[in-house]
């Protein structure tokens, strides 16, 4: 059953716990043994009811198997991560291996997966990827043992020369190498041949150890069982009903008792120790005991609080667990905590194999400087980080034409470019500029820098090296512009040890992002100090030219070998950064299915403090990738994209039922405390205090429009204020407004 089950060995990890819980209170590891023991006295709870009805699911649509045939090439995906391994068999032809990964046709034998335990955790990435080979072979060797066509595919390749992993990874420890060796003579008696794809080709194996993070940590969803019993999406103490002694009674009378307690002759009611038992089967009474001890007055407290209040007086096997997933899924803790978004996975982003292949841009705001200069356009190559810097007066699609069109003059035409979705990028000219170019355009996703984080980060050095050069010279802060060039000279003459050694055989000496980029060597500042050279003798024009062709055809030999060496490095070291990333514990897959409703994080902070952090509820209208959703706004019925740190599940797609009243409801105030603005209609005296008239998205009756402060509206929409006021129609107030704002502040 395991091997025609994707993601098994997580589904059945709740039920394991429990058996094991039962072995334990048996004394014997025997079925007879545990067939004696209550589950009752066991912590069996939402989690495990949730794991055993998600098993049935499996069973009922699991993957059905094909029968093995000798003419077709046996295929064995394997893959792992910092927690689990996975093994996908198939089978096909091999016409279809020579058509591209997303187009082959594959028939499925087994699917293979565990998790690492103990020191295996702390193995390296080459030993679990190897491992995974290994495990998969060991297990299935009635199936591939004889086959005269296996196909390996792994998307680590060093797994390439398994068979001499001492001549690939010297710097491996000698029981590494041992460990490997072993794995390879095991493998020697199966025929046999490992193919390298990448991990974006690596679908069927790949997905089974991301969906594991999420089948484990993506549990913050407020009860289902609960809910749908009680019918209380968003659970409040005035909508409640309050329990008391007589329905308790009720409930005690109407199930079994548990192991363990004591019937009290003054209360009439069943305890255990001093604490009133609920039964395990009453899921209603145990919603309104939780809600009465969390919402109301209570006023929202966390999980340790609230489970406290609950002990006091009551007790069910499942308390912990249920309370746990009450708090974390009660709709009025969500949208009022904390605005920090969701830790997620690092995804895959576009990245160069070589220089000048793709190029991410950015506007910096800089503060007015010399010349009217607000803005400095950043440019910046992908592989070696080169940079390149234009000052600008405004950001405008022909200030961001003008600087690519100088960068292609130089460097030559990039394959992609890479930016944010703004106005200055996103329109019809820069659009002209890459179909006249070939050029591929790629958009980040909106309100999510951490998408283009390579030039966000590069933005935050140029503001260190432009303070820095501005102090050490006595300039002012509007001086900027005289040294974007200073700047853009140290930051492309820097040494990055990400970039390598500029020779093996001098350490601490790291190539420049000059060097890589054009090849040129860069700037030395202790030149100086150093002797100088003798003048070499001139050399006749023939004897010139012929040692410049021979120079020519060294430096484009060595030019090639660095950009595939520092090519290595980055990988090597990007991949470092993800995995050091998505090992932290609170990091998570976002595994939402189309339907569910979640909130979304604004995307600016408001300038009230009580203003909601997060809105909604709203439903996940489609699936663009692991980390895009595209959601639907329940009240407007608007559709946006989001990036999955900027969503937090609330609750699951419902079984065949529509948005209830309830859900509405909430996502009407929400959505009322961060109503958008549609437009600015008209300014006003107020006694003495300038009012906007704003016109809400989704509301175009004019009895729905109100007046705002212009303070206030200058805190949230400056720029849209800014536009507003200088095309009023009345020039008295426009001159007050422009007065009473600063708009060079938040430029």
């Amino acid at each position: 059953m395991s091997i025609a089950i994707p993601n098994f060995v997580q589904i059945i990890r709740p039920l394991n716990e429990v058996l094991e819980q039962a072995y334990a209170r048996s004394g014997k590891r025997t079925k007879k043994s545990i067939k004696k023991v209550a589950l009752r006295t066991l912590s069996w709870g939402r989690t495990h009811e949730e794991a055993f009805q998600l098993l049935q699911d499996s069973l009922r649509t699991a993957v059905t198997l094909s029968y093995p045939d000798p003419e077709k090439t046996m295929c064995v995906f394997t893959d792992a991560s910092d927690l689990y391994w996975s093994g996908v068999v198939t089978q096909c032809t091999e016409a279809q291996l020579c058509k591209p990964c997303d187009e082959q046709l594959h028939e499925p034998f087994a699917f293979l997966g565990s998790e690492f335990k103990g020191s295996s955790l702390n193995w390296s990435t080459f030993e679990k990827e190897a491992y995974a080979i290994f495990q998969t072979f060991e297990k299935l060797d009635y199936m591939l043992l004889g086959h005269a066509n296996v196909h390996v595919f792994t998307d680590h390749r060093n797994l390439l020369f398994v068979f001499a992993p001492l001549a690939l990874e010297p710097a491996l420890g000698r029981h590494i190498v041992s460990k490997v060796q072993r794995w390879a003579l095991f493998l020697s008696k199966f025929k046999y041949v490992i193919e390298h794809i990448s991990g974006n080709d690596n679908i069927c194996a790949d997905i089974l150890t991301r969906w594991v993070r999420g089948y484990r940590n993506e549990k913050n969803l407020l009860c289902s069982l609960l809910l749908e019993e009680a019918d209380q999406l968003i659970p409040s103490a005035d909508s409640i009903t309050w329990p008391d002694m007589y329905s308790i009674r009720l409930s005690q009378q109407r199930h079994t008792h548990a192991d363990g307690l004591k019937f009290d002759e003054s209360e009439k009611v069943w305890k255990r120790g001093m604490q009133i038992w609920i039964p395990q089967q009453d899921l209603e009474l145990q919603l309104s005991i939780m809600v009465c001890s969390h919402c109301g007055s209570i006023g929202h407290r966390g999980m340790d609080a609230t489970g406290s209040v609950i002990r006091e007086n009551f007790w069910w096997s499942s308390l912990d667990q249920d309370v746990k997933a009450l708090v974390r899924g009660c709709y009025h803790c969500i949208v009022t905590r904390t605005g920090e978004v969701v830790p997620r996975p690092l995804g895959h982003a576009i990245h160069g194999d070589r220089p000048n292949e793709v190029v991410h841009m950015d506007f910096l705001y800089m503060g007015q400087g010399l010349s009217n200069k607000k803005y400095l356009l950043i440019l910046r190559d992908d592989l070696s980080s080169y940079i390149w810097l234009w000052p600008t007066e405004d950001t405008t699609a022909a200030s961001a034409a003008e600087a690519l069109c100088v960068w292609i003059g130089v460097f030559g035409c990039m394959e992609w470019m890479v930016s944010d979705q703004g106005s200055h990028f996103k329109n019809s000219l820069i659009k002209s500029l890459t179909d006249e170019l070939r050029t591929k355009h790629h958009f980040t996703t909106a309100y999510s820098p951490w998408a283009n984080g390579s030039i966000e980060r590069m933005c935050r050095e140029v503001l260190r090296s432009c303070r820095a050069l501005l102090s050490e010279w006595r300039l002012g802060a509007k001086d900027w512009p005289a040294v974007t060039e200073a700047v853009q000279s140290v930051i492309n003459h820097a040494p990055l040890r990400r970039l390598g050694l500029r020779n093996s055989d001098e350490p601490g000496i790291y190539r420049t992002l000059l060097e890589v980029f054009t090849g040129h060597k860069p700037l030395r500042p202790l030149i100086r100090a150093l002797p100088m050279h003798k003048y070499r003798s001139a050399r006749t024009s023939d004897e010139a030219q012929a040692r410049t062709l021979v120079r020519i055809g060294h430096v484009q030999e060595a030019l090639e070998g660095m950009h595939k060496k520092v090519k290595g490095l980055t990988s090597a070291s990007r991949k470092r950064q993800v995995d050091r990333h998505n090992k932290r514990t609170n990091v998570h897959c976002a595994r939402f299915a189309q339907g569910d409703f979640v909130v979304v994080r604004r995307a600016q902070p408001g300038s009230h403090k009580l203003q909601f952090v997060w809105r909604g509820p709203r439903r996940i209208s489609s699936i663009r990738s692991d980390w895009v959703y595209e959601v639907e706004n329940l009240i407007t019925g608007k559709k946006e994209v989001v990036h999955a740190r900027r969503l937090h599940a609330y609750r699951e797609r419902m079984n065949g039922k529509e948005v209830t009243p309830a859900l509405i409801k909430a996502a009407e105030h929400s959505e009322q405390s961060y109503q958008i603005v549609e437009s600015f209609r008209g300014i006003r005296d107020a006694s003495g205090d300038l009012e906007v008239h704003v016109e809400w998205e989704g509301l175009p009756d004019k009895e729905d429009w109100t007046w705002e402060p212009l303070a206030q509206i200058f805190e949230d929409l400056p720029a849209r204020l800014e536009d507003f006021l200088h095309t009023s129609g009345s020039r008295n107030l426009k001159k007050r407004g422009l007065a009473q704002c600063d708009f060079n502040q938040h430029a």
